[in-house]
């Protein structure tokens, strides 16, 4: 484990206003319960410090196989754990949940973002929240998994809650005092190269380590099939333990899938980054989807010069990815050198004399692919700018309505004088749409200037290779194409979504080099730099006339 060095110790969320106040009150709810099981927490204003279990706590007798740490005395305790701000998130969402619940977390980003720590640390949490609890952590290789997790696990663990430890079956039984007799939760460690490793049986909380190497197969991935086993319901036996503790039935478990992970393509990005798991629907079913991004500067355990010397060895795109946690950073990405340091525009917008935007019409259903849109200004300079300035991704029933309202409100922003259109410029945003849309871009065009795109056989190609080229320095040495700092859309039902993260998503297959997925957001930008390569003084003028009278 990484010791403190002499940088400054990280402090867990303090409490300046009201709104921190009311992340460590969850904290505060939790310690009753916390205390129970032999622990002490401590909030004040530095926030919350879990102590371990007292000295009070024995290990139960009927234990089989003890590990040699549990020779340690009393004074080889581990120290407290106090969690870093990101660690606290995972604790504080989990907090603010309802019983039966269940959470899907993403923790993912940078080396050395104390992602397995706080894995640990929850595995140990849940199993004494709820005696009698199951919990499985896992990784694709299990050789992986003992070689890191488990050393660090058993490093951190109070020996004195060790109740039983199956070194051959890989499990390991936890036991708090005061507990009803034979009462114990288990945390599993298995390998996950494929579903036959996740064995039989239900949980209540599944824990993964760098879960973006596990497979994602079809018809059912890994990850899927062990959300289908988080089921897990406390043993009946210990009924007369719940009632005497105030419960009137024994209490259901909060559910928790954790999957911790460094940037890397596949089911993980989907799910947490990509947002394309049905929300709605898991809405419903009393599931929330949250994602928590960390940095290696999230840490500052880490030894003192540890970031800046894996900076100067990295590539550029690499360090983007593995030491800021930089989802749109991998082999394959179609525009590989979208940064944001070198394409989002920053600060005040500069005069413009057109309007552009691209769109891309998606379905009504919840699972459709997504309706975008995305607005641009051209500026007046000798190299003129693109610079995205709007964005618009949404689907589900009533989508066309606001497509058009967005559109519409859009084009009023935009199109003024206030905001930095010169004067004599159109009033009109001239979109291009898909050209296989043509019904609907003729009842679009009763409302606005909207044409379609050329299409033929290699258009996506020759699409992406113009954004490239934009996205590329210019004759004045800076790039052709921009976005505006924070770009992003939500959608009816509050998610968030980000140019950056969307096109930075875009990946290319490596046998074909053609896009793998649909990238929705992508496909409107290439419509857009369509009407871009319009621009010369003809069509522009052209455009203008045109623009007035549709």
């Amino acid at each position: 484990m990484v010791k403190p060095t002499g940088r400054p110790p990280g402090r867990p969320r303090s409490r300046p206003d009201s709104a921190d106040a009311e992340v460590v009150s969850s904290w505060e709810r939790r310690k009753a319960a916390i205390a129970e099981r032999g622990r002490t927490v401590q909030v004040n204003a530095d926030g919350p410090e879990v102590v371990r279990a007292d000295a009070n706590s024995q290990r139960q007798p009927e234990g089989q196989e003890m590990p040699e740490s549990s020779e340690r005395g009393p004074d080889d305790r581990p120290p407290p754990f106090v969690p870093l701000p990101t660690q606290a998130k995972i604790w504080d969402i989990i907090a603010e949940a309802e019983p039966g619940s269940l959470s899907i977390i993403g923790f993912g980003g940078a080396f050395g973002g104390s992602k397995s720590r706080a894995a640990i640390e929850l595995a140990i949490d849940l199993s004494l929240e709820y005696p009698g609890n199951k919990i499985l952590v896992g990784r694709k290789d299990f050789s992986d998994l003992k070689d890191t997790f488990i050393p660090l696990f058993f490093e951190v663990l109070d020996p004195a809650l060790i109740y039983k430890k199956n070194d051959n079956e890989h499990w390991v039984e936890l036991r708090a005092q005061g507990w009803p007799k034979g009462i114990s939760s288990r945390i599993t460690f298995r390998e996950l190269k494929d579903v036959t490793g996740i064995g039989g049986g239900a949980f209540g909380a599944v824990i993964l380590d760098e879960a973006g190497e596990i497979p994602d197969a079809k018809p059912i991935s890994v990850a899927q099939m062990l959300l289908s086993r988080l089921r897990w319901r406390l043993p009946f036996q210990s009924a007369p333990y719940w009632r005497a503790k105030g419960y009137a039935r024994i209490p259901t478990p909060k559910y928790v899938f954790l999957a911790c992970s460094n940037p890397w393509p596949g089911w993980f990005k989907e799910w947490f980054i990509d947002r394309r798991l049905d929300e709605e629907a898991m809405a419903k079913a009393n599931t929330k989807v949250h994602f928590i991004p960390s940095k290696v500067s999230d840490n500052p355990y880490m030894h003192e010069g540890y970031e800046e010397s894996l900076r100067a060895t990295f590539a550029p795109d690499v360090a983007r990815r593995f030491l800021d946690g930089d989802w749109g950073t991998f082999t394959g990405q179609i525009y590989s050198h979208l940064s944001r340091r070198d394409h989002e525009w920053k600060g005040p917008l500069p005069p413009y004399n057109r309007v552009i935007g691209g769109l891309d019409f998606g379905g009504e259903h919840a699972t459709s692919h997504f309706s975008a849109g995305i607005v641009s200004v051209i500026t007046t300079e000798d190299t003129p700018k693109m610079i995205r300035v709007a964005m618009f991704k949404d689907r589900g029933p009533g989508i066309a309505e606001r497509q058009k309202v967005w559109m519409f409100k859009e084009q009023m922003k935009w199109c003024s004088e206030e905001m930095g259109l010169e004067k004599g410029s159109s009033k009109k945003i001239q979109w291009k749409a898909d050209k296989s849309q043509i019904v609907g871009i003729a009842e679009w065009r009763k409302l606005f200037w909207v044409t379609p795109t050329g299409g033929g056989r290699d258009s996506v190609a020759e699409g992406i290779k113009h954004v490239a080229q934009r996205l590329m320095p210019q004759k004045d040495g800076r790039p052709g194409s921009y976005f505006l700092e924070g770009l992003s859309a939500k959608d009816f039902l509050g998610r968030e979504y980000t140019y950056f993260d969307d096109v930075s998503s875009y990946i290319a297959d490596p046998e074909t080099g053609k896009p793998k997925t649909d990238v929705d957001i992508c496909d409107a930008d290439r419509y857009m730099e369509e009407a871009m390569r319009a621009n010369s003084m003809a069509s522009h003028l052209l455009a203008n006339v045109l623009g007035r009278v549709v």
